[in-house]
């Protein structure tokens, strides 16, 4: 084969490769709007704002801008094995495709996520050995809080330990260097979704601004284009807008316009065009006559509905029961009784549930079988308490987890086969007074994936917490 031909072929063959790389991309947008999404499609649209091909989509950047885009590496989380197993073929599929750049560096990151993952599903069953939870504790308090350049630092430091001359823990070392790689990946896609986040941004901006300009352009060319050929030029005078006094007092006064001169019209213009330009949207403007009189009408509705729909809302909870893995939940913990307004205020009415399951850890594998499971444990807890009548309903309840004892997050005081618990505490404000309830203190799932069921959100007078534990895996 001549040079001509081998360049030829090579050309066709990058060709072939672009062009798949436009469907695959394509593909991934419909099924993502249409609902249909596999999770390789999720990440293949991370990319779209700010890779390195943004040609594959013929320019038409700004459509499917109202999708919300996760952070890469939660797609993975949920994921059982088998899917795992799809998602990295399918990223090895787009490796073939983006050889170089920035991109294959995402598709490489991601590749290392899911081997990750993959290796924590077949481990499962030595999560629970004590030796490697004291391992895996010392390495999560060493790593905690650090950003991407902080690990760079500590890998570098622990290259040179380990190369070194002095006597050291090579197989905790060694450990700790393999989770600060998978730290190190996730700091790194996190990135590359901050990109995205400002990309899309940056879009937006410049469509409002194009708008904005389309607008005065149109505005601006109008008395040329509509005056008509060799018509005669008529001088503007103020007396032009003036209006007959028996024409003014026959509108009615709620339809009457302010007046604005086109002089100041063109300049309000202008300005708001200056303001897209200076901050990057469009800032939304609203009546103040009629704001107000909404929030006056939606305030007397509310006094008078909000009760009834909490009762019809608290009784629909209730009715829902408890699925065969739920029990109620309301073991109350007493708050301090110095508060003395306490006694002024009301308490919420509240419907939880605690998740229960089986842990089929080594042990109880050992021990137990279906026929005879081991005690259930608790995986999580759905929190619904009811706030209807709150005074400034603008500002949505919140909680927070307190801990005894000095004891800081991450840390566990329990001995073999107990739990650490914690208190989990909801404030609202006036009427309501706090509700407090004593919970297992573990890492919380915050997969948005259903089975996972995390959910925090205050609507219609209701706060809804809902969330499972993290499966805890432990490495070799």
């Amino acid at each position: 084969m001549s040079q001509e031909e081998e360049k030829q072929l090579h050309e066709w063959v990058a060709g072939e490769d672009a062009f798949a790389l436009r469907q695959a991309k394509k593909g991934a947008m419909i099924r993502v709007k249409e609902n249909r999404a596999r999770p390789v499609d999720w990440l293949a649209i991370n990319l779209r704002v700010v890779g390195e091909d943004k040609d594959v989509y013929d320019g038409d950047l700004l459509d499917g801008l109202e999708i919300e885009i996760p952070v890469p590496y939660t797609v993975i989380e949920g994921l059982n094995l088998a899917e795992i197993q799809k998602l990295e073929s399918d990223i090895e599929n787009y490796l073939k495709l983006e050889k170089k750049g920035s991109n294959h560096e995402f598709w490489e990151a991601m590749m290392i996520i899911c081997n990750d993952t993959k290796e924590q599903l077949r481990d499962g069953d030595k999560a629970h050995d004590s030796a490697m939870h004291a391992v895996s504790e010392d390495i999560e308090n060493i790593l905690r809080d650090k950003d991407y350049d902080d690990l760079v630092g500590l890998e570098d430091r622990i290259e040179i330990l380990l190369s070194g001359d002095s006597a050291v823990d090579v197989e905790f070392w060694s450990e700790l260097k393999k989770e600060l790689l998978i730290r190190k990946t996730k700091e790194k896609l996190k990135r590359v979704h901050e990109l995205v986040i400002r990309g899309r941004v940056k879009l937006l901006a410049q469509q409002q601004q194009s708008v904005a300009k389309g607008a005065i352009s149109q505005i601006q060319s109008s008395p040329s284009d509509t005056s008509p050929s060799g018509a005669a030029s008529i001088q503007y005078a103020p007396v032009m807008d003036e209006i007959p006094q028996s024409e003014v007092e026959s509108i009615s006064s709620h339809q009457r316009l302010d007046a604005m001169q086109s002089e100041e019209f063109m300049s309000q213009l202008t300005e708001e065009q200056h303001v897209i330009e200076r901050v990057g949207f469009v800032p939304l403007k609203h009546n103040a006559r009629s704001r107000q009189k909404i929030i006056e009408h939606g305030n007397m509705q509310g006094t008078e509905n909000a009760t009834a729909l909490s009762e019809k809302l608290f009784e629909k909870e209730v009715a829902k029961g408890t699925n065969d893995n739920e029990e109620v939940f309301n073991d109350e913990e007493d708050l301090d009784a110095a508060d003395e307004n306490k006694e002024k205020l009301k308490k919420p009415k509240y419907f939880n549930r605690v998740q229960m399951g089986f842990d089929w850890n080594k042990y109880n594998q050992t021990h137990y079988n279906q026929d005879n499971p081991p005690p259930k444990v608790v995986q999580g807890y759905k929190f619904n308490i009811f706030y209807p009548e709150l005074i400034d309903s603008a500002k949505a309840p919140t909680y927070k987890i307190v801990r005894e004892g000095g004891r800081r997050r991450g840390q566990s005081y329990a001995g073999p086969g107990e739990s650490d618990t914690c208190v989990i505490k909801f404030i609202a404000g006036p009427p309501y007074h706090d509700l407090a309830f004593r919970i297992v203190d573990r890492e919380w799932d915050y997969s948005s994936r259903r089975e996972n069921g995390f959910k925090s959100s205050f609507d219609k007078g209701i706060l809804q917490l809902h969330f499972r534990f993290k499966k805890i895996f432990y490495r070799k």
